[in-house]
């Protein structure tokens, strides 16, 4: 049976203590110098108080406690679907306990974790609800307004240089894929704006896909499997993903840009997808319970994440022992010269935040994958050309399919 958790930041630690054991008529489980705690079966609530340095009086954060690995499965599935950013934190130590927890915030802002603990700790610790509080920050900074006339070509506000820090990558990232998916007509349900290589291959979607490094293997999933696709836009990757694992398979897409949300639930309602579900979050804190995916996609999207080692990471986490890797991206083949590199317009551009084949392999091994390989595939040179025509970076930059798999068997 799951708790209410209920923290709240004190100023006299004292005389808080004294008030709620005489609300609760119950004495403290845990008392510590900064920190004391009550389990309580009635109302069955863990309330708890603390003094920290810097942090104002009030009501800290909310949350749900789990008495075990599947209670935590089962609030943590339903926050995926919650339309909601959520920080993942396993085997963190904070509030004197060893717990895995996951954060979230409701649209006003309020913070709630969700959290297994499973042991004690000595030490208050930290915990992640800093860095909860730096994505709300940045959701609430301004956008530039998106110009879908030079969408094709640009995504950063004059004067922006490539000593943008992450959060700030991310924002002229997600403004200008919200520009995007605002601009794109509603004629089409298999425009595959989830590229940030843009519509300029001819033929048929699965031909641009293909030309994009994938192969009809890579697309095609086992029937009734669980497939899903990091950055997943208008939805092009999940509806092919979508028809090869049937009605018995199930296909996730997760994407940090609202705009691009509604446009692939829009385009999943045309097509009758029913199979195919769209979460709003960042690559490197997935919307996905641990061990969920057979198969992981992804289209030319992990370069622009500032940190890309974080979402092979988060990849590992999500999927089933046995599962499959089978990512198309941008590849650094040789140095980019500093002009290039301080060009901001080329970063949503798949340019600027591409990664050579050798630090994208050290990655995936650290991250637990084996059989790891990454080709960059000479014959996009002519499409890499166009995404910046006269800039010459197709001497610097390749699409290339990156694969691997997490060790073990799948166990279904």
């Amino acid at each position: 049976m799951k708790r209410l958790h209920v923290h709240v930041a004190v100023e006299d630690l004292a005389q808080s203590t004294q008030f709620y054991s005489t609300l609760f008529a119950s004495e403290p489980t845990v008392v510590k110098d900064d920190y004391v705690k009550w389990m309580l079966d009635d109302p069955r609530v863990n309330f708890a108080i603390s003094t920290r340095p810097g942090r104002a009086a009030g009501v800290s954060h909310l949350g749900i406690q789990a008495e075990d690995e599947a209670e935590l499965a089962e609030v943590y599935d339903r926050l995926a679907r919650a339309e909601r950013p959520t920080i993942e934190a396993k085997a963190t130590t904070c509030c004197y306990a060893k717990s895995d927890k996951q954060w979230i915030a409701d649209p006003q802002g309020v913070p709630w974790e969700t959290f297994f603990t499973y042991g004690e700790s000595t030490v208050y610790g930290e915990g992640s609800l800093a860095r909860l509080k730096e994505i709300r920050e940045a959701e609430a900074m301004p956008q530039a307004a998106p110009d879908p006339a030079g969408a094709s070509a640009y995504c950063a506000p004059a004067g922006v240089t490539a000593a943008m820090d992450d959060a700030q990558i991310k924002e002229i990232v997600r403004a200008r894929y919200g520009g995007i998916a605002e601009a794109a007509g509603a004629d089409s349900c298999c425009a595959p704006a989830s590229s940030c290589c843009g519509d300029t291959a001819a033929g048929t979607p699965a031909d641009k896909s293909r030309q994009m490094g994938y192969s009809d293997a890579e697309l095609a999933a086992v029937p009734g499997e669980v497939v899903i696709d990091l950055g997943s836009g208008a939805g092009f990757d999940c509806f092919l993903a979508a028809r090869q694992v049937g009605a018995g398979g199930r296909v996730i897409g997760v994407d940090m840009t609202h705009e691009m949300l509604k446009k692939a639930r829009e385009n999943a309602a045309k097509i009758s997808a029913a199979n195919v579900e769209f979460r709003l979050g960042e690559l490197e804190h997935l919307p996905v319970a641990d061990s969920t995916a057979d198969a992981i996609l992804s289209n030319c999207v992990i370069n622009l994440v500032p940190d890309k080692a974080q979402v092979y990471r988060e990849a590992f986490r999500v999927m089933k022992a046995g599962g499959r890797l089978a990512i198309s991206d941008v590849v650094n083949t040789a140095p980019l010269t500093p002009e290039l590199q301080a060009d901001a317009a080329l970063l949503c551009g798949c340019i600027a935040g591409a990664s050579p084949v050798e630090r994208i392999e050290s990655w995936l091994a650290q991250a637990g994958f084996v059989d790891v390989r990454v080709t960059p595939q000479p014959e996009s040179r002519e499409l890499v050309a166009s995404w910046a025509p006269g800039r010459g970076i197709e001497n610097f930059v390749a699409s290339a399919t990156v694969e691997a798999r997490k060790p073990g068997i799948s166990r279904g």
